[in-house]
C-alpha cells in the first residue's frame, strides 16, 4: 500500500491543485498539513477536512491514511457519506431549508412521473 503522502499528492495532481489549494478548500492550516504529511500520519479530524476539501468520501481518505483497514461493503455510498458530512457542518436553520428544498424537488419529480 502506498503511503498517505503519495496518495494525497496523487489526489492533488488529479485536480491540478497544490497543497495551498487543499488548505483553502478544507480549512486546514498549511502548517498542520505539512506536519501531517511529513510524519505521514493524520488524525480523523484532518482526514474529514481533507475529504471535504477534495470532495471525496471520508472513508476513502480514512482508508488511504490507514485509519481504517477495510473498505465498506458494496452497498456503501460515498455520495451519501459526503451528504452526511456536509449535513453535520451546517446549522439547524440551514438543515431545515435544505430539507424543504429537497422535498420540493421530490414532489416536482413525482408530479412529472405521474403525467
Amino acid at each position: 500500500m502506498k503511503d498517505f503522502s503519495d496518495w494525497l499528492n496523487e489526489q492533488l495532481n488529479r485536480k491540478g491543485w497544490k497543497q495551498a489549494d487543499l488548505c483553502r478548500a478544507s480549512g486546514i492550516s498549511s502548517g498542520s498539513l505539512s506536519t501531517a504529511l511529513a510524519r505521514n500520519k493524520i488524525g480523523p479530524e484532518v482526514a474529514r477536512a481533507i475529504a471535504i476539501g477534495l470532495g471525496i468520501s471520508q472513508t476513502e481518505v480514512f482508508y488511504a491514511a490507514g485509519l481504517i483497514t477495510e473498505l465498506p461493503s458494496e452497498d456503501y455510498s460515498p455520495e451519501r457519506e459526503q451528504w452526511d458530512a456536509l449535513y453535520d457542518q451546517i446549522g439547524e436553520d440551514d438543515r431545515e431549508g435544505i430539507k424543504q428544498f429537497v422535498l420540493a424537488k421530490v414532489k416536482k419529480r413525482n408530479k412529472k412521473q405521474d403525467k
